[in-house]
């Protein structure tokens, strides 16, 4: 691991991991509130061997604005695996858009593969886990449930969901969050809030 600051993770960090278990307990910290800080609530990461894959990397940049982060995710293969719990007033949505690579997303029985230019989403109420072979290059934002209410029902039908382009929800979100992505570095800064 290199560049952390003491005390792990905080709103505009950039760090990068070459171990699985340090990445864990980094993402648990920086994607709150999907996860919390006692044991049982922590993301267990393990490293997924691929052919040619030389050990674990992985580098992270999160930005906290008002209880919404907002990060990218480059990383080799792994699998992340939550088996905690979160009040549902603690609730909150994960979100990824892949830039390359690929993940898995499996919540409740239910799988979805997201591959490059397409947005997969889980509630984090609930356990989850997110494997990849390939790795990837994701946004990944994660949103309060409070921030949602808007989407009534709607918001139970987002466990382990996928959008592409081609799709209404999709076609309107994904060449917002490309730019997102593009500039998240200027987020943390000027009229980043905004």
């Amino acid at each position: 691991m290199s560049g952390q600051p003491a005390g792990g993770l905080r709103s505009t960090s950039h760090v990068s991991f070459t171990d699985a278990a340090v990445f864990g307990e980094n993402i648990t910290r920086v994607y709150r509130p999907v996860f919390h800080d006692d044991e049982g609530r922590q993301a267990n990461v393990e490293t997924v061997d691929r052919p040619g894959q030389r050990g674990f990397r992985a580098s992270l940049s999160a930005h906290e604005l008002d209880g919404v982060v907002l990060s990218t995710v480059d990383v080799t293969g792994h699998e992340v695996d939550y088996q905690g719990t979160v009040d549902p007033d603690d609730s909150a949505l994960k979100i990824y858009y892949v830039l390359d690579g690929t993940a898995v997303i499996r919540q409740e029985g239910r799988e979805q593969t997201v591959e490059r230019g397409q947005l997969g989403v889980h509630d984090s109420m609930d356990p989850y886990q997110v494997w990849t072979e390939t790795g990837f290059d994701s946004l990944i934002m994660v949103v309060p449930k409070s921030r949602l209410l808007s989407l009534g029902q709607a918001y139970h039908d987002l466990r382990a969901a996928r959008f592409t382009p081609d799709e209404g929800p999709g076609r309107v979100a994904l060449p917002y969050l490309r730019g997102l992505a593009d500039g998240i570095d200027e987020v943390g800064r000027g009229h980043g809030h905004q």
